[in-house]
């Protein structure tokens, strides 16, 4: 099954995106998960949705008028560039470099269009959760599996299912390929910051995050509208 987000957490995304990103007409969703959030953003904005996901148990459909494609965003081609790229969550999970990943956002960006977009910040909190990572990613075997998913039970205690918290399992042994500091390199490819703030987490095993908006300076129509803060 597809990975599915906590629904505070689309919430919160889809919030934001509203309050600064004024129009589109083609959405690009990377890491869609269940494409709950692509739908409710292609419904607001009246767009074409394409979602892409890694998930090898998933297949490609289109559901509820948008795209969604099982694919590896790092090997993904398309010739079609987008008003709004959403990547909430995402991009510090893809293992390639910083250059070919820019190269990827940059091809599929509409000038003038948006991107939306979380990244891992290098704060104090989340050196702590990354070198508790490393560590148990360093023990890992059956009895860490089961300590880390009773751990998540009590700290998730009335809010997810079993399904929920085995589902993350995965996470409490990833650190992150990149982190915020990325945001500079899209600003040295045109992307140009509009607004950004921190997104809190769901819980002490997660990671504090950059949440931002950037919209596309390179020369062309534009073809969307994103707005400064608020």
């Amino acid at each position: 099954m597809p990975f599915v987000a906590s629904h505070a957490r689309v919430g919160a995304l889809e919030n934001f995106i509203y309050r600064h990103v004024d129009s589109a007409r083609t959405i690009l969703d990377i890491g869609c998960g269940d494409g709950e959030l692509l739908r409710r953003l292609s419904l607001h904005y009246g767009a074409q949705g394409v979602g892409i996901d890694i998930d090898p148990a998933w297949r490609s459909a289109r559901v509820d008028g948008v795209e969604l494609i099982a694919a590896d965003y790092r090997t993904w081609e398309r010739p079609q560039r987008f008003d709004l790229i959403v990547a909430g969550s995402v991009l510090h999970f893809l293992d390639m470099t910083d250059e070919a990943l820019l190269a990827k956002l940059c091809g599929h960006i509409a000038p003038g269009g948006s991107i939306v977009y979380e990244l891992p910040l290098q704060n104090i909190s989340n050196r702590f959760v990354i070198a508790a990572r490393r560590l148990l990613r360093s023990l890992r075997g059956p009895l860490s599996d089961k300590a880390i998913t009773m751990a998540g039970r009590l700290i998730y205690a009335g809010k997810a299912d079993r399904a929920f918290i085995e589902e993350r399992l995965g996470y409490m042994y990833f650190v992150p390929f990149r982190y915020a500091d990325f945001s500079a390199k899209l600003e040295k490819s045109g992307l140009r910051l509009v607004t950004e703030t921190v997104a809190p987490r769901q819980s002490i095993a997660e990671l504090y995050a950059q949440r931002a908006v950037r919209v596309s300076t390179r020369a062309g129509t534009p073809t969307a509208n994103a707005r400064g803060p608020i």
